[in-house]
């Protein structure tokens, strides 16, 4: 049996996934498998997978219609034979030692999950490094920190032990589209797994300028059926109660700050998703954590938030009238 099995998802990006099959078959560490999911491509992404499945015997390729990046990962998960399962996207590339130093890591603490750090990489090669304070993931809490926002919403930058996933039957959200990776996560802690955490950048996260993350579409209205998915498993684990307020925080980031507050441009999907937000009927003021988030912003900012929580149009009005001074101080 193979030690670990590396799930790639691949759709349509041609351009992207020979780089991250090459980072992945010359790992330091080659007790691996190679599960490419092709979800349904249409260009010529299928050609080059098969291709390099001919060139190295550790190459599986999983085909499919198209359903989404968690059906495709869960794909993977049902035909991986290794001990332990790392995620990687199809456009994004590993660091080579990085199974190395994962592997090493979970077998050294016997975790059930290494979380570690990754580098945000633009369309000009530019790095930033992302990583979170050891002490989220060091809390006896990883739940509460994942629902409001303080740690990664990502399985790409998790190590997870496969027999952790079958022995408490996690399960994963259906045929989502959006933020699937934050609710299946949520289902995941509440499994109360024990967490390592490595301090290294080792994943490489390619943030496209035609990414799916920055654009809102007919699947980011998924957005409510992650957010379903979270609440059921938090009534399902008895958790509902004692996270109230942090899920409410994380409605509020999901489907008001992230995509109606964070977006310069709004369109019928931003509108949909407010409207669902605002069914939510969160108290923004007697929320903590919400009210932590808001102070955080400059006083623009702040009035922003409030404006548009109060009325969508009445948000849209203040940033239309900052538009029209901005313009007339610039002349």
């Amino acid at each position: 049996m193979e030690e670990v099995s590396v799930i790639i998802i691949a759709y349509n990006i041609e351009q992207y996934i020979e780089k991250c099959i090459k980072s992945v078959i010359n790992q330091t560490f080659k007790e691996i498998e190679i599960l490419i999911v092709n979800d349904g491509s249409t260009d010529k992404t299928l050609s080059i997978i098969n291709e390099w499945a001919l060139k190295d015997k550790r190459i599986k390729i999983i085909n499919q219609v198209n359903k989404g990046a968690i059906e495709a990962r869960k794909a993977g998960l049902d035909k991986c034979n290794g001990k332990y399962v790392l995620f990687v996207d199809g456009d994004d590339w590993l660091e080579l030692n990085a199974i190395e130093r994962l592997y090493n890591e979970i077998e050294q603490d016997q975790a059930d999950i290494v979380v570690y750090n990754s580098y945000i990489v633009d369309d000009f090669g530019r790095k930033i490094v992302r990583s979170f304070n050891i002490e989220i993931y060091n809390d006896k809490d990883l739940l509460k920190n994942l629902l409001i926002g303080k740690s990664s919403p990502f399985l790409w930058d998790k190590f997870i032990r496969k027999s952790f996933i079958i022995e408490n039957k996690v399960k994963f959200p259906k045929e989502v589209s959006y933020s699937e990776d934050l609710a299946a996560l949520v289902e995941i802690y509440s499994k109360h797994p024990k967490v390592s955490v490595l301090g290294e950048e080792l994943y490489n996260y390619y943030q496209r300028v035609d990414s799916a993350t920055k654009q809102l579409n007919n699947k980011s209205l998924d957005i409510c059926k992650s957010i379903d998915f979270i609440h059921e498993v938090l009534e399902e684990n008895k958790l509902y109660n004692i996270f109230l307020d942090e899920l409410e925080m994380c409605i509020y980031l999901n489907l008001f700050i992230y995509v109606v507050i964070n977006f310069n441009k709004h369109n019928a999907y931003n509108k949909s998703l407010y409207r669902m937000y605002k069914k939510k009927n969160i108290n923004i003021i007697k929320n903590q954590y919400i009210n932590e988030h808001i102070g955080s912003y400059n006083k623009n900012g702040q009035v922003r938030i409030r404006l548009y929580n109060r009325s969508y149009y009445l948000g849209c009005f203040y940033d239309y009238i900052r538009k029209i001074i901005k313009c007339i101080i610039n002349k």
